[in-house]
């Protein structure tokens, strides 16, 4: 596993968690493996869909809109560091639990035999510290 990381509310203004399907949700695109954490998430916590007002192709529009006061979004951690006027809530499952994204680097021990491979695991190891 190479980190690890919180998946937010973010809004322009404080949001209450139990509002969230009354308000407009900002949506963008994202990989199935959290498109799919995320909707599993809202089905534990609410009964009904949420208003998603938008969906756009990235985290940065997503995220300009909701600065704009245009709605709210649930992002991962990592696209929020550079938003420091975000209003920002980590989500968490109904049991206590922390709603975290992980990711992991996976490969072959035999295609290290490859220096490109090589290079990029040993880069990766070292960046990440592991």
């Amino acid at each position: 596993m190479l980190q690890e990381e919180h998946i937010c509310l973010a809004s322009s203004s404080v949001i209450a968690l139990q509002d969230l399907p009354y308000r407009p949700q900002i949506n963008y695109g994202t990989d199935s493996s959290l498109r799919v954490m995320l909707e599993d998430w809202w089905r534990e916590i609410f009964s009904c869909p949420p208003m998603v007002s938008m969906e756009v192709d990235s985290m940065d529009t997503c995220q300009q809109m909701v600065l704009h006061g245009l709605g709210w979004a649930i992002l991962p951690f990592i696209g929020l560091k550079q938003h420091d006027s975000l209003n920002t809530q980590e989500l968490y499952w109904r049991d206590g639990r922390p709603v975290l994204r992980r990711t992991w680097m996976m490969h072959r021990n035999s295609s290290l035999e490859l220096s490109a491979v090589r290079a990029f695991v040993d880069y990766l190891k070292e960046y990440y510290a592991i």
